[in-house]
């Protein structure tokens, strides 16, 4: 009986052991389990985030210079720092405290472009520079015509506007300003000075840029002639769009205004110079100032 009472005992013990060693395979397994779950979900959340960040920042570099995008994520951190003074202190990285004997006037960030020390105020100036300012006139007729078809109007806008801009990557300009009531700015020599280093260069590539808007507009208007574009036609009344463009050479202060929604602009006498050249502009031609007129003479 003691042998069998002793046999019973160690079998009852080794199904105990067992019992517990399957629950915590079970839950080890479980917890594995959700742990797996947990990271794909991470993963699949960082994908969303990478994504959505890819995304704004396409839309920013389409808004704003490429060159002043990494500076405004800077002005930020700049921002959150003047929140809190400590926070900015201690970290090294956040290009908030810089060395000592650097300029008032420009701080630099450890991983990004130079960032500017007060507020989210971004501004420069700029000097020898040109400045394009074009006038598409015959658009204010069809946009107030009430018969034309917005979608015609619209996408008629989009393709003109469209080739605007890829003559002026192709130039190496900087869009500044371009509304659908005519008006269109260009600059060369700026954000970033490097990319036409000369001055002569800058007025030569902004002066092809006015004489490709002159052609642009050409093939605009054999488009137009189209059996799609009968109502616009109607709306033009036998005319043409024309382009009027004119040119200054110069300085201007360059900034980002505005908070919730980004806008880079200038200004200066050699813009407002530009503006008026524009007025003074014979449609399809090209109206240079004095000091845009020295910079080509002879190229």
């Amino acid at each position: 009986d003691f042998v069998v009472l002793e046999l019973a005992r160690m079998a009852l013990m080794l199904l105990f052991a067992n019992i517990i060693g399957l629950l915590h395979h079970w839950s080890h397994g479980r917890d594995m389990w959700r742990g797996l779950k947990l990271e794909a979900r991470q993963r699949a959340v960082m994908r969303c985030i990478e994504e959505e960040t890819a995304s704004c920042d396409r839309l920013l570099k389409s808004i704003l210079p490429p060159q002043l995008v990494g500076t405004l994520g800077s002005l930020e951190r700049i921002a959150q720092a003047q929140r809190d003074p400590c926070a900015g202190e201690a970290s090294p990285r956040g290009g908030v405290s810089p060395p000592n004997g650097t300029p008032a006037s420009l701080r630099f960030s450890s991983d990004g472009p130079p960032v500017r020390p007060r507020g989210s105020l971004l501004a420069e100036s700029f000097h020898d520079c040109a400045f394009l300012f074009a006038k598409v006139r015959g658009l204010s007729q069809l946009i107030n015509d009430p018969f034309a078809e917005p979608q015609l109007v619209i996408g008629l806008l989009q393709r003109m506007f469209d080739r605007f801009d890829r003559l002026a990557d192709v130039f190496q300009l900087q869009k500044v300003r371009k509304t659908a009531n005519e008006y269109y700015l260009v600059a060369a020599g700026l954000p970033d000075p490097n990319l036409l280093p000369n001055c002569h260069d800058r007025a030569a590539a902004i002066a092809g840029f006015g004489f490709a808007m002159v052609n642009v507009m050409t093939v605009i208007n054999l488009e137009l002639k189209e059996h799609r574009y009968k109502e616009l036609r109607q709306a033009l009344e036998g005319h043409e769009l024309t382009v009027q463009v004119g040119i200054d050479f110069g300085s201007a202060i360059a900034g980002v205004i505005g908070h919730m929604t980004y806008q880079y602009d200038l200004c200066g006498d050699a813009v407002n110079t530009a503006a008026r050249m524009c007025s003074g502009s014979e449609p399809g031609h090209v109206h240079v100032s004095e000091a845009a007129y020295s910079q080509l003479r002879g190229r």
